[in-house]
């Protein structure tokens, strides 16, 4: 992850951690950090579709883990309030300034 992206948004509020290898595991996580991080019941999130792909966002951290590749991948995207980092396994939840 790019220690420079990090340091500019400080210290996460959350991290939820996943299987790269378990086909719904990161979109999942993603659900359960943000209804961790705004104290809601996962069901009652506003859907994710208009934001992100779920189902792509879960291809491509099976296909690296498929292919045998270390799970490098980073992906980045802001949700209402928070900066949500994909990477090593783990959905960091940053409070957006």
């Amino acid at each position: 992850m790019d220690d420079a992206a990090v340091a500019a948004v400080g210290s996460p509020a959350h991290v939820e951690r996943f299987d790269g290898a378990d086909p719904c595991q990161p979109s999942s996580a993603v659900i359960e950090a943000l209804a961790t991080v705004t104290d809601s019941d996962p069901l009652e999130l506003e859907p994710l579709y208009d934001t992100i792909d779920v189902e792509a966002l879960d291809r491509l951290f099976e296909h690296q883990v498929r292919r045998g590749l270390s799970p490098s991948l980073t992906i980045s995207t802001v949700i209402d309030d928070w900066q949500l980092v994909l990477t090593d396994g783990a959905v960091r939840v940053y409070v957006r300034d």
